[in-house]
C-alpha cells in the first residue's frame, strides 16, 4: 500500500484538487425557466412551480452554486435571450458548467431560412406581453 501511494501520490493529489477545488472556484450556473401561464388560459400548465422547485434542488445537489429563475412574467423572449447571453453564456468560463432548464410548452413555427426538411422550427413558448401570470 505504501508503494502505491508513493508512486501515485502526486497523481492522486492532482485528481483530488481537480475534483474538489473546481467547485470552489467555478462559476457553475443554472438558468431555470418556467412558464405555466399563457394568454389563452386553455394552455395554462399547472405544476410548473413544482418542476422549477425540484430542478432548483437538483441543480444545487449537482453543484450549480449560482442559480437564476425566470417564471411567467419574467420569462419574456427579450428577457430570456438577454439572461442567456449576459448571465449564462458570458458569465461562465471555459472550465465552468452551464445548465439551461425549461418547463412549459413548445411549439412549431414556419422555417424562415429553409434549413429544416419539415419546413418547421421548434421553439419554446415563452411569456407574451399582455398575458396573465
Amino acid at each position: 500500500m505504501k508503494s502505491f501511494l508513493f508512486r501515485h501520490g502526486p497523481l492522486l493529489t492532482a485528481l483530488f484538487m481537480l475534483l474538489f477545488c473546481h467547485s470552489v472556484v467555478a462559476a457553475d450556473r443554472a438558468l431555470l425557466i418556467g412558464v405555466g401561464k399563457y394568454s389563452n388560459s386553455a394552455y395554462d400548465l399547472p405544476g410548473i412551480d413544482i418542476d422549477i422547485r425540484r430542478m432548483e434542488v437538483l441543480s444545487r445537489q449537482l453543484g450549480y452554486d449560482q442559480r437564476k429563475l425566470l417564471s411567467n412574467r419574467e420569462a419574456t423572449t427579450a428577457n430570456v435571450e438577454k439572461t442567456i447571453r449576459e448571465w449564462l453564456i458570458e458569465g461562465v468560463g471555459p472550465n465552468d458548467r452551464a445548465l439551461l432548464y425549461f418547463s412549459g410548452h413548445g411549439t412549431r413555427i414556419p422555417d424562415d431560412n429553409g434549413d429544416e426538411p419539415d419546413n418547421a422550427d421548434e421553439v419554446l413558448a415563452l411569456f407574451a406581453a399582455g398575458s396573465k401570470g
